[in-house]
């Protein structure tokens, strides 16, 4: 990270270190330190049992004795959940969950190929959603609503 790029939101080496591990987290400058400290968010990147926790917002403050973590509090923002985020990038058109995986992260937030599946796994049992031949994911069209008109002759 002092080389101006961002770190990883895996875990460096083996492919087994982030399968075997039940919960991960990462650590991440928020912003540049000032006078209160460094500003940083934990993130719980993977849980295999439960639902994920919400980011901490944390201050890391130095002293004679010590670091310090105390707890920050910042404004929150709205986050859509996860698979109205899929749906919306369905809309544009059909898309392989890779693509979605894609899409949807950015600088703050990674999502992982098997998180989309498993949501769209929730979306094809809802019947929101179709997988297609080539292994792209589409949203299914709602059927369009029929207007009978009393002024049209019955044939």
């Amino acid at each position: 990270m002092r080389r101006g790029r961002s770190g990883a939101a895996k875990p460096y080496g083996s492919v087994y270190k982030w399968n075997s591990a039940r919960n991960a987290f990462e650590l991440r400058e928020r912003k540049e330190p000032d006078h209160r400290g460094s500003h940083l968010t934990l993130k719980h990147r993977k849980s295999n049992l439960g639902v994920r926790m919400s980011d901490l917002n944390l201050t890391l403050q130095w002293d004679a004795a010590g670091a310090q973590f105390m707890p920050e509090q910042v404004a929150a923002t709205v986050v859509m959940p996860v698979v109205d985020q899929i749906v919306d990038v369905l809309e544009t058109g059909p898309a392989n969950p890779r693509q979605i995986a894609d899409l949807l992260s950015d600088d703050d937030v990674v999502y992982n190929e098997i998180d989309v599946r498993r949501e769209l796994k929730t979306l094809l049992g809802l019947g929101k959603v179709t997988a297609l031949g080539d292994g792209s994911i589409r949203l299914v069209q709602p059927q369009k609503d029929v207007v009978e008109s009393p002024l049209l002759p019955d044939q």
